[in-house]
Formats: C-alpha cells, structure tokens, sequence
C-alpha cells in the first residue's frame, strides 16, 4: 500500500486533474497514482488494459486493470505527440518536452482542453496528461481549425510513418521525391500547427547547372545530382526531410528549428557545397529559408522560400536569404 505522503500526493494529482504514465517500453504505459475523473470519460478502458505486473499495490490490481494505458488510441492529437515523446525518450535527454493545447470535443461536459508532458526524472520516463479549464479555452479554440483540418486529413499520416522508416539510423536515408514531399509537409505543417512548434523550411538551386550539362553532357549531369544528394542528406540533421522539388532544385524541411537556427542551417549547407566538389566538379548553390506562419496554406510557405532563394540569386549566387 502506498504510505500516507504517496497517497497524499496520489490526492494531489487527481484533484488538480493531472494523469500520469509510467513508460516500460517503447509505446508501453502504465498508470501511476490515482485516476482522475476526466481521464476515464475520455479515455474508455477496454479488455486489453491490464496492469498485472506493474500495478503499485496488488489489492488494487483489478481497479487498475480498468484503466485505459493507451489514451492515444482515442486522441489523434495525443498520438502525434506520442510520437515526440518515444522520440524525446529514445534520444535520452534530460527534462521535458510539452504539446500544444488542445480539446476532445464531445468527451466532457465542461468546457475544457488538455495538454500532455513527457518528463524524464532521473531513470524514470513519464507521460502527463493534464485537463485545464476556463482559462485555457480560448487558446484550444484558437486551434480547433486546425485540429479539424488534421482529422480530415489523417490518410497522410501513412506517408509520414513511410518516410520514418526510411529515415531511421539504422537504414540509409533517402532523397524523397516531389509527390512524397508534399504529402509530408501537409503533415508536419499541421502538426507544428497543432502543437505550438516551429518549422523551417529552406529551399534550395544549385547555381549555373546547366553549364555542367553542356559542359559534360546529360549522363554525368545525373551522376553529379545523384552525388549531390548524398552532399544534402550528409549535411542535414537527423530528422530533416530532403526531397529534390525539381530538375536541380532541393528542399529541406527542418522541424522544431528558430529563424536563428534555420539559418545556420542553410549557411551550413551553402558553405558544405562550396567547399565540398562533386563527382569531381566544384559547384555552389543559392538557398532561401524561411518559418511556417500561423495558418498559412502549403503553397504561400513554398512560395515564400522560393522568393528568398531568389532573392540570393540576384545577390551574386553562392549564398542564403531569408524571408
């Protein structure tokens, strides 16, 4: 049984409507402390929730094996930010990370929103959940839109986890195409959008290419981008997307990344092309970058991208812009 201050701060936690997770595994949770009241209206328990093993005290085992462990399963919002979670997680950083506000329409009687934490206290891995009230309900609705705009889109999210596993350590990353690209930036869009985060977006034409066609012919213009490709994915962060937007054009899309750090980014990446020949010739490439605005449709975000990589053009080439 839990001692008088453990149950005094189970007590804490439910009043306050504050749900906690304990991680055992990847995707695998537990429930720790007391059930709020909101978690069970939301979050309906079913046959497969069961606690055996972990449960605090085993005189509660068949209370807690009627607490639902997987409340993502109910919550599209909440899956998303499991995925930042099992991320934060595996990285092994210290702290927390936090998403956005948002509401389950229909699941409480009471106006209301939530909000989810993942929290690393020493070896243990947690998962908090907490309901807000009044005075978080204007923020919820201000991303209701786009909270709509997700669930109607949710099909996308298969593309998503394609380019996931393609892009784990494990396996060798690629180069999307345009057609994949696109449906990956809807996504990611919606996600930053939902969960309060940045997204970069950097765009990117390598100067003069057509001289190194007429130069060296078509054949060896192909080996130079497929090497150039290989350049991109090297100088990019882990979880970068790259794709190639056309002939010799390139994107990058650069989550969780300020103006400030986008920036570095393409300075980066427009000093490693300078520097760095390929297939034995020396090429550069005029970069434009810029952040996701609140909102904004897909095309406005490219467009504003292309407008910054031009605007390096007319600047002498070999160089980034922002906008």
């Amino acid at each position: 049984m839990p001692n008088s201050n453990e149950q005094l701060a189970y007590s804490i936690l439910r009043a306050n409507n504050i749900a906690v997770l304990r991680r055992i595994g990847y995707k695998e949770y537990v429930f720790f402390g007391d059930v709020p009241d909101f978690y069970t209206e939301i979050f309906p328990s079913s046959q497969g929730d069961k606690q055996a093993k972990h449960t605090p005290d085993e005189a509660m085992l068949d209370y807690f094996e009627l607490v639902c462990v997987t409340p993502w399963d109910y919550s599209p919002m909440l899956e998303i930010f499991l995925e930042e979670a099992e991320e934060f997680f595996n990285d092994g950083r210290p702290g927390s990370i936090s998403s956005g506000v948002w509401q389950e329409d229909g699941r409480v009687e009471e106006p209301s929103a939530l909000i989810a934490k993942a929290v690393r206290f020493g070896e243990e891995q947690l998962l908090i959940i907490r309901l807000l009230r009044e005075e978080f309900i204007d923020r919820a609705n201000i991303l209701r839109k786009a909270r709509v705009q997700l669930l109607e889109n949710r099909k996308m999210s298969k593309s998503l986890e394609l380019f996931r596993e393609k892009s784990k350590v494990s396996s060798l990353p690629k180069v999307l195409d345009r057609v994949d690209f696109m449906a990956i930036l809807q996504n990611e869009m919606e996600k930053a959008q939902i969960t309060s985060t940045s997204l970069a977006l950097i765009i990117l034409n390598i100067d003069d290419f057509k001289q190194v066609n007429d130069t060296y012919g078509y054949e060896v213009g192909d080996k130079v981008l497929k090497s150039f490709e290989e350049l991109l994915l090297s100088s990019m962060r882990r979880n970068d997307i790259v794709a190639r937007y056309s002939d010799e054009e390139f994107v990058a899309l650069v989550p969780r990344s300020t103006g400030k750090q986008a920036g570095r980014i393409a300075e980066k990446l427009c000093s490693n092309i300078a520097e760095t020949p390929v297939a034995e010739i020396s090429l550069t490439a005029s970069l434009g970058y810029t952040l996701l605005r609140h909102e904004e449709s897909a095309q406005d975000f490219i467009m504003r991208a292309i407008l910054a990589m031009r605007e390096a053009k007319k600047r002498g080439k070999n160089r980034a812009c922002a906008r």
